[in-house]
This record gives C-alpha cells, structure tokens and sequence, in this order.
C-alpha cells in the first residue's frame, strides 16, 4: 500500500520572529551608519562649494582692484571700525558692505537671533546675536574681519543645524600677507585659508584647536575645516 502522506517543511513562529528581530537590529545599524555617512558628505560638499564660492570672490577683489594684497583692496581699506565692530549703520560702513555686494550675492545683513551653536565636543559657545551676511545659497558668515584681514565663521546650511563647529561650522583665516602660525596657519601667499592650514594633520587632530572631542584646547574643532581639506575634501572623524 502507499503511502500517501505529505511532509511539509517550514519555519516555526519563533523562529521566524527571531529572524526578522536580528534582521531588524542589523538594518537599524546599517541605517545609521548609512545616514551619518551621507550627512558627512553632504556636509563636505556644502563646505567645498562654499570655500570655492568664497575664495573666487576674493581673488576677484584683487584682481579687480589691480593689488596682490588684500589689505590694499578697497573693502579692507575702509573697513576698520565697522566689520570688526558689527556696525551697518554707518555711511562707511554701508559702502563696506555694499563693496562685498558686488562680490557675492548677499541676501541679508543684520543681526542674526536665536542662533545657538556649540564646539564638536558639543560645549555650548551660547548665542551669537551680532550681524551676520547671509548668502543666497543659505550659508551665513560670522563676519570677524578688520583692516588688513582676519577671520570669520562659516555655517554652510544656516540655521538648519546641527550649528557645530566641525560639522556644519568652519573657521576661515583671510590673510593680506603670508603666515606662519601654528594656531592660524601656515601659508606662503596672501589669500584665504581654512584655520590652521599647512599644519601637518597630527597637529590638527591634536594640538591647539584640535579637531578632536578630546584633544586641544576648550575651543576643539576650529582646526577641522583644514583636516578635511587636506584629506582630500573627507570628513573621516
């Protein structure tokens, strides 16, 4: 006689629920993984168009200006007592900005409310409620600058956040002349630089305004926007 039963194969219920949890946990880590790469390179693409935009703007002054020093640039030769000291108010100061107009498209100058940022290691630096020049792209400088150059802040994406130094924030050197500084660079030419350029990159992970959430001084991060340009245009931190 034969036999006519019928084996089935087949997972139990358990065994499928623990299936899909491990598969679950594998994704979620694989997801965060895949978002914190993607924010690092939409971040290091957003930096490397902004430096660009900027540099380009700069070397224009100059040329445009027939000098190979931007202190001689009419923007830097008027601009002591107003860019440093956070006034658009002034007649001076208005023709200041307007000089800057002509290089880049400027959408806004004024005081920048309830902007909090805070250094990589996530120490809070408070709220910054000076002027500020926003771009038509979105990013917004910090504008430190005085008479013969100096050094300013970048947001590449506003206020969108996460406003860290490091991550969306960059300190930029604007030098007349060459440096040698350990702190804001090492440069053979007058020009525009990442803070802390031309250190080689252990010094920058370490020393200083180390681009570390350890390492350097209380003011960690300000040296990350050479590491990444150094790197290649990589946020690998």
């Amino acid at each position: 006689m034969r036999n006519n039963k019928v084996k089935y194969f087949g997972f139990t219920l358990a065994e499928v629920l623990i299936t899909l949890g491990i598969i679950g946990v594998v994704a979620a880590m694989t997801m965060s993984v895949l978002i914190k790469n993607y924010q690092k390179m939409t971040w290091t693409n957003q930096l490397k168009a902004n430096y660009s935009l900027l540099n380009q703007g700069f070397q224009k002054m100059m040329a445009d200006d027939g000098v190979d020093d931007l202190s001689n640039t009419e923007v830097f030769k008027s601009s002591s007592g107003c860019i440093s000291s956070y006034e658009i108010t002034s007649s001076s100061c208005k023709d200041v900005y307007d000089n800057l107009k002509k290089y880049f498209k400027i959408i806004n100058i004024g005081p920048l409310n309830n902007y909090s940022y805070k250094l990589i290691n996530n120490t809070s630096m408070g709220t910054y409620t000076h002027n500020a020049i926003t771009l038509s792209n979105g990013a917004i400088i910090f504008n430190y600058l005085f008479t013969g150059g100096g050094f300013f802040k970048v947001d590449i994406n506003g206020k969108k956040g996460p406003n860290t130094c490091g991550k969306d924030s960059f300190t930029l050197v604007l030098s007349p002349k060459a440096i040698s500084s350990p702190y804001f660079g090492i440069q053979n030419k007058p020009g525009l630089f990442f803070y802390g350029q031309g250190n080689d990159n252990e010094y920058l992970k370490t020393q200083n305004y180390a681009c570390s959430k350890t390492d350097g001084t209380t003011l960690r991060g300000l040296f990350c926007g050479a590491l990444i340009m150094q790197n290649g245009w990589k946020m690998d931190y």
